[in-house]
């Protein structure tokens, strides 16, 4: 019984580093779409609208907010399922990053003023 249990926290320790890793990429890339987004704009003297400055917070901070949730919810469901939560999260991550980069129009994301 003992062993069963420890093969199942080293699966689940793993995941977890892998989510990590996946998540932590996505963060990294919501700095570069902020760094990117502030030199556009700054090259065409543009201002940042505040939609598109909540659009590129979330960016970054939500892989982080999901990261930590999906622990929340695996430990909270005792471990069970561990696997599904954390491609939902990936795929959750996945989502928001793909509609704020492509589904954004530059029309929301600047203000001409």
């Amino acid at each position: 019984m003992q062993e069963i249990s420890s093969k199942r926290w080293l699966a689940w320790g793993i995941s977890l580093a892998i989510l990590g890793l996946l998540l932590a990429y996505d963060t990294w890339e919501g700095v570069g779409n902020f760094v990117g987004v502030a030199n556009q704009g700054a090259a065409l003297r543009l201002a940042i609208s505040p939609f598109g400055t909540f659009a590129i917070y979330l960016n970054v901070l939500a892989p982080s907010l999901i990261f930590v949730l999906t622990i929340v919810i695996t430990l909270a469901t005792r471990l069970r399922l561990f696997a599904v939560w954390f491609v939902l999260a990936l795929m959750l991550s996945a989502l928001i990053a793909a509609d704020l980069v492509l589904g954004t129009s530059a029309y929301l994301i600047y203000s001409a003023n």
